[in-house]
Formats: structure tokens, sequence, C-alpha cells
């Protein structure tokens, strides 16, 4: 039996860092100094949510294993990690399992969730899903978007930044459940999606559970073959420690590869409990120029609106109804008397969206942020 891993040999043992098996003297490609470092949400929110402004861009990727399953495991990190002056503006979930058509998974802020999942009759495991910042344009790139189930499952988008500029991101799983998976064929893929991103020369962000241990680059040729890949159309690693650590194991399978490389960006490890693969992110921090925020229209249900409304429908008189003899005439009096009603004790207000304003959830209070941030130094432990 293997010794023990803990996390301290994972965060600093070179033996545990791509780059240590990557680099070699004839290699400028990357520098082996830019170790990925790993942390707690409560130290990615104070650390790098604190420094980062409203304009920074930020991608998000995590293996939930089912999204329905680890649904309110999901928005609570989520609510951990986002803060008042940043939130991702991506979030990429691999192995979502089937999403029932009869299902809303949403999040404040965000446009519907994008997803792909495998077809009726299939195992529905697998699938892949992004929920995009609702300021943001964006289209489903059907050609990028290869899904062969069991082999490569991605969904890709392309946002539009503003007039002149674009960027692709996608989401990708690669399955490794014999027979039907093939580590060729989804190389193979891969590097078509490449190539197309390489014609247009546009900017990519590509995330997710490759189920491709990068530390295998110097002894796998199949590793080696798609990490080269990568390399060769210009879109370099950003995580270079395991990604998921067990007792015994600790594999690089989680990645995110980008063509843009530049001073102002920053990635890292995200440790949560969602499932039992940790989450990455890549973030630029440069000023994008989204959409305007849009003003919006609530509604105050306060206990004194309440009272009001209350009162109203005890002094007003509704007698007339009575008058129709339609049934559908006398409920349409109705309903117009109750709405009019209903409008002066909860008027429309006119309050302006922010990013303070759209994304946290209501039901995070300071003592569930407490006792996530202590379940998180315990699994920390653990």
């Amino acid at each position: 039996m293997t010794d023990k891993i803990n996390h301290n040999q994972v965060a600093k043992d070179e033996n545990f860092n791509f780059f240590h098996h990557y680099y070699n003297d004839e290699t400028e490609l990357i520098n082996s100094d830019n170790d990925t470092k790993y942390y707690s949400t409560d130290e990615f929110k104070n650390d790098i949510g604190i420094n980062s402004t409203k304009e920074s861009f930020g991608c998000l990727s995590l293996n939930c294993q089912s999204i329905g399953g680890h649904w309110t495991a999901l928005k609570q990190f989520l609510s951990e990690i986002n803060g008042d002056t940043f939130t991702f503006d991506v979030i990429g979930l691999s192995e979502t399992f089937r999403v029932p058509p009869n299902i809303l998974y949403t999040l404040n802020g965000y446009h519907s969730f994008e997803h792909k999942t495998r077809p009726e009759g299939d195992d529905g495991r697998g699938g892949v899903g992004l929920f995009i910042n609702s300021n943001l344009k964006y289209t489903v790139r059907e050609d990028l978007s290869i899904f062969t189930s069991h082999v490569i499952e991605s969904l890709f988008i392309e946002l539009e930044i503003c007039t002149t500029k674009s960027i692709i991101i996608g989401i990708v799983y690669r399955p490794n459940t014999p027979p039907r998976a093939s580590l060729d064929k989804f190389t193979e893929s891969i590097g078509h999606i490449n190539d197309q991103i390489a014609l247009e020369n546009k900017t990519a962000i590509i995330m997710g559970d490759f189920n491709i241990d990068l530390l295998k680059y110097g002894n796998h040729p199949k590793t080696k073959l798609f990490v080269d890949n990568m390399f060769s159309h210009g879109l370099l690693p950003q995580i270079s420690r395991p990604t998921r650590v067990t007792e015994h194991t600790a594999t690089i399978i989680d990645h995110i590869y980008t063509n843009k490389i530049e001073a102002n960006t920053q990635s890292g490890i995200i440790l949560t409990d969602v499932a039992d693969h940790y989450g990455t992110f890549f973030i630029e921090h440069k000023k994008l120029k989204h959409q305007p925020y849009k003003d919006i229209k609530i509604r105050k249900h306060t206990p004194v609106n309440l009272k009001i409304f209350k009162n109203l429908l005890s002094a007003h008189d509704f007698k007339s109804i009575n008058d129709h003899e339609d049934p559908d005439e006398a409920y349409n009096k109705f309903i117009n008397e109750y709405d009019e009603l209903y409008n002066i004790a909860f008027p429309l207000l006119t309050i302006r969206q922010t990013r303070k304003n759209t994304k946290k959830e209501p039901w995070i209070t300071s003592g569930l942020l407490k006792s996530a941030n202590q379940k998180n130094k315990l699994m920390l432990k653990k």
C-alpha cells in the first residue's frame, strides 16, 4: 500500500507540479515558477475576490457529479466565493448528468442554464453545462460543441465582449470508462476544435474535467501527445497542481487552457467538497465592456405594505361584482378591482441593477457562511 498523501505534500512537493515534469532546458513556452496555488473559499474571497474589480473577467470550472444531486451544495459554494466586488462571469460544470426538462436550475444574475447531456436511452451520466453572466451576450458555437457520448462531451460559446472583440469559452468532459472511452479519439476531436479556433484567430478559454493526468506527461505517450497538441495551438495549461486528491492518489485531471497569457491574469484551485474534485478558476484583471446594467422593477412585500393591503381589501365594496350574470365578466371585474388595490399597496419601484444586488442568494445568512468556513477548514484537515 502506498503512503497516505496529505495536502501539504500536494501543495509544495515538486513531484506534484506539472511544470516539474514538463520543463527542460530547451523549453521556453512556460515559466516553471508559475506554480498553481490552493485557496479555501475564505482565502479566495479575501485574497483574490477582494482584489478583483467589478470589471474583472473570471471563469470557474467544477466537476459537480450531478447538478441535481449537488445543487444546494453548489449554490452555497458559489455564495461563499462570489462577493460584492467580484463574481464569476462564466461557470462551467462537467458531469452534470441528465437534466430533466421539467426542472429549472437558475442562478441570480445568470442566463438560463446552457447544457448538453447524453440522449434518452443512454446511462444519463456525463454531460456539460454553462452559467453565463446575464449582462453578457453570447451565442452557442454548435460547430465547436462536439458531443460524442462516452468519448468527448463539450459545449462552446462565443461571448461578445465589445463591438470589436469576442472570446470563445468551452466546457469539456472526457469520460474514461471503457470500452467506449478513447483518448485517441478525444485528442483528435480536441485537435479539430483547436484548428478552428486558430483559424479564426480568437481568444479562447477551454476548461473542464479531461480525465488526463498531467503528472503522467513524462511517462505516458498519449498524455504527452495530447498536451503537445494543446501547446502547438498556443493553448497553455493554467493548472499545474492536483485537482482530485484521495488518501493515496493525487491527479491533475481538471484543466484550464488559454491562448491569452498576460501579466494581468490569475488562476488557481479552490478547495470544495461539492463533489470529489476541486474547483479551478481563471481570472483576467482587466476592464472589459459588459453590456450596461438595466434598471429592474420590484415590489416590496413588507409587513407595513401587507397591512395596508389587508385594510384596503376589508374596506373595499365588491358588491358590484354581483351585478354581472356572466361569470367571466364577474371574474374579470373582481380581478381588475383586486389588482387596483394590490398596485396601491405594493407599488412598482425602479432600482438600478448591479452585481451587488443580482447574485446574492437570500438564504445565505452570516451564520451559514461562518459554518461553511468551519466546514472547509475541517475538510482541509481531513
